[in-house]
């Protein structure tokens, strides 16, 4: 049975979502792809949660569709994971031609050069921290960090360090702790926890994050898709920091 590309319109906008083929991609640990976003949300069984997971897939693309004044834009990755709402972009947003992209899981690097490669992508990953980029000071147009902050230690720290490598801009991504929680206990999920999910362990809600990112960016845009995340646009200010 052949395998089609599903296709989602919104506001008369055409976005591809990715395919993905899990029986191609046992071999780098079934823990590995069970845990990932790409499994748990984008593609999963569940249609609402389908639903809003791709909703705020399209926030992200609609914002980086919307960057018009640099073309073709070099972008990096922080924190890929699966890399699937990478390859979402590329196959979406005409001014995104390569995404560098970075994790410090090597499993994870695997699964995202798998989607890649059943997409006919060809994109760089790298191994990494974000504490310490090996990337040059101002190398990317546009560098993405999308439910990663969430689970760092030491956050300042990461900002500082993906305000480096910006030459421009910066897209950055959390859950909108109170009402992620909520939706967690709704669903009956972590309640030991109060709802948070595993791992997380900054929560932010869209004054305290919008406020952060103010430490170290120009804030463009914010989005709240389906009012679970926070999703803002950020443009890199020599004058702050």
């Amino acid at each position: 049975m052949r395998e089609r590309r599903i296709v989602h319109i919104v506001t008369s906008k055409i976005y591809r979502w990715p395919i993905f083929n899990i029986s191609c991609s046992m071999d780098i640990g079934g823990e590995t792809v069970v845990n990932s976003n790409m499994h748990n949300k984008y593609l999963a069984g569940n249609k609402l949660i389908r639903f809003v997971s791709r909703l705020h897939m399209t926030s992200i693309i609609k914002l980086i569709a919307a960057i018009k004044d640099q073309e073709p834009l070099t972008a990096a990755s922080i924190g890929c994971g699966d890399s699937y709402v990478n390859a979402a972009i590329l196959l979406s947003c005409k001014n995104v031609q390569a995404i560098t992209g970075l994790d410090i899981d090597r499993n994870s690097l695997k699964l995202s050069s798998i989607v890649y490669h059943q997409n006919n992508l060809d994109q760089t990953l790298v191994q990494g921290s974000i504490y310490s980029l090996p990337f040059k000071t101002g190398e990317f147009d546009l560098v993405i960090c999308s439910e990663v902050i969430e689970h760092l230690e030491n956050p300042s720290l990461a900002l500082l360090e993906l305000r480096r490598v910006a030459n421009k801009y910066c897209l950055l991504s959390v859950p909108n702790d109170l009402v992620f929680r909520s939706a967690n206990l709704v669903r009956l999920y972590y309640l030991q926890d109060m709802g948070n999910t595993p791992g997380h362990i900054q929560h932010f809600g869209i004054r305290s994050f919008v406020r952060f990112v103010r430490k170290y960016f120009r804030v463009l845009s914010i989005q709240l898709p389906a009012c679970l995340w926070v999703v803002v646009l950020a443009q890199k200010d020599c004058n702050l920091v």
